[in-house]
């Protein structure tokens, strides 16, 4: 596996792949929630006074990676 052509041990791979969380955090000391391994969406409601997200994490069996699933909309 490389990181946009950077191979494993590489200090960008370390900083992009191995220690994705924790760069999340160090960019964003305010964030409230982390999770690099698990695929999802956020949805943001912004109000006069608050702003509130929600995070939907999908489980593996649902994620598809390489293109549309057959019988999707976009297999059409």
């Amino acid at each position: 596996m490389t990181a946009a052509g950077f191979p494993p041990g590489s200090a960008v791979f370390r900083y992009v792949v191995t220690e994705q969380e924790a760069t999340f955090r160090e960019g964003n000391p305010g964030i409230a929630f982390v999770n690099g391994a698990s695929h999802g969406f956020t949805v943001v409601e912004v109000g006069v006074e608050e702003a509130l997200a929600s995070y939907h994490l999908l489980p593996i069996s649902e994620v598809h990676v390489g293109g549309p699933r057959p019988g999707s909309l976009d297999a059409a």
